[in-house]
């Protein structure tokens, strides 16, 4: 009865839940506009050229640009009006060969402050939906851009395009507080139902409450990120696809049994606790079987401001690691190293978005430039432009050394 439950949904809300008219604008989201807190001294990056869009895709994105016009998103820049920032619209292929429009906003994104709003980890939201519910899953369409922006800061996000400026109206993509205002809004909009758990513009409903199922490598993940659990748990590797029938062998009990210690090991030695006002140090690394990553916090004063400038200068706050899928093996070096990059800064976001004083050491150099000052547009790899777009929320200066000092990164990955 599913197919006849999902007709019967779409017709009964067909004027408001799933309305998708592009005749009128999008309703907004209660509450006071966003605002973009931008330092007062900062100096407005402007571009006066547009990037080059390939001759077949620009129909298809022109139309898209009226079509966002039309719904409110954006607005035509009026004619007499003056420039102080302006982006650049930067289009990349989707994996069914369409464009996908973005605009790069990370210049002003450097000198903005963020109206942080806390949200709960997937993983963790994961963890509380109660076993042998039913279950309803939704996606809001056209999320952030169902919030306003304030009027007077409009023109901040003015983009450049081959067929003329636009700026938005409501909440932009890839701007560093457009997920928090989206958040605080749509968990006070949620915040009178029951039983579900949301994350970003996806919610999940169910309908008892039953006791949470918590699993090993929950706890693995949770209590002892360090690299010896990655191979102490490599011969459970092949029974997180459901094509691989589990049984209990004596091989599984014994690294059941190591990874226990392991984790007792590491509750006992601990880890330093992390302090914002220490200098803080990301060291991922990427090899064909996984990727892994270090968090250190510098503990003494030293000139050279990266890990490894002395013994017990830099200690380890937080560690993880992770196998990786049969498409991330395939993946050329630099998009690997590349990865580590990315998947790191969200596995620390806790500790790492917004902190002013962060610092990415990798061993690839060809890295440096491509997640430093190199901006979207230049980056004709579809593969790195969007793992530096995941890494754009983040503010921190990347660094090289030489692999023979990464030995830590090296093992988790």
């Amino acid at each position: 009865n599913n197919h006849r439950m999902k007709a019967w949904l779409l017709d009964r809300y067909a004027s408001s839940t799933f309305n998708t008219c592009p005749h009128r604008p999008l309703p907004c989201m209660e509450g006071p506009p966003i605002k973009i807190h931008v330092d007062p001294a900062a100096t407005p990056k402007t571009c006066h050229t547009a990037a080059a869009l390939p001759l077949h895709w620009q129909q298809r994105v022109h139309d898209d640009l009226l079509w966002d016009e039309s719904l409110g998103v954006i607005e035509r820049i009026s004619y007499g009006e003056p420039v102080t920032w302006c982006h650049r619209m930067v289009v990349s292929q989707k994996h069914d060969g369409t464009p996908r429009r973005t605009v790069d906003i990370s210049p002003l994104n450097k000198f903005c402050k963020r109206e942080t709003f806390a949200t709960k980890s997937p993983f963790h939201l994961a963890r509380r939906i109660p076993k042998g519910t039913w279950k309803t899953v939704t996606d809001a369409w056209n999320g952030y851009h169902s919030v306003p922006l304030r009027e007077s800061d409009r023109h901040l996000t003015t983009f450049i395009t081959p067929f003329g400026r636009w700026r938005y109206t409501r909440a932009p993509q890839g701007f560093l507080s457009s997920g928090d205002g989206y958040n605080r809004r749509f968990d006070a909009i949620l915040s009178d139902f029951e039983w579900k758990e949301w994350c970003m513009d996806d919610t999940i409903h169910y309908d008892t409450n039953l006791n949470t199922h918590w699993s090993w490598f929950g706890l693995v993940n949770q209590v002892a990120n360090y690299a010896q659990l990655r191979d102490l748990m490599e011969p459970f590797k092949p029974f997180l696809s459901p094509r691989c029938k589990f049984v209990w062998s004596p091989e599984l009990e014994a690294a059941f049994q190591a990874s226990k210690l392991s984790i007792v090991d590491s509750i006992r030695a601990g880890v330093d606790i992390y302090n914002m006002e220490r200098h803080t140090c990301l060291r991922p690394d990427w090899s064909r079987r996984g990727i892994g990553y270090f968090l250190f916090q510098q503990h003494y004063t030293c000139s050279s401001g990266v890990p490894g400038c002395c013994l017990d200068g830099w200690k380890i706050t937080l560690a993880g690691s992770r196998f990786l899928s049969s498409a991330d093996q395939r993946y050329a070096v630099i998009e690997g190293e590349a990865l580590a990059v990315a998947w790191g800064l969200e596995q620390t976001r806790y500790f790492t978005q917004e902190c002013d004083n962060l610092i990415v050491v990798t061993d690839h150099k060809p890295l440096v430039k491509i997640l430093g000052d190199r901006t979207l547009d230049e980056i004709t790899n579809s593969r790195l432009f969007r793992l530096k777009q995941r890494t754009l929320p983040w503010r921190f200066d990347i660094v090289h050394l030489p692999g023979k000092s990464n030995c830590a990164a090296d093992a988790a990955s």
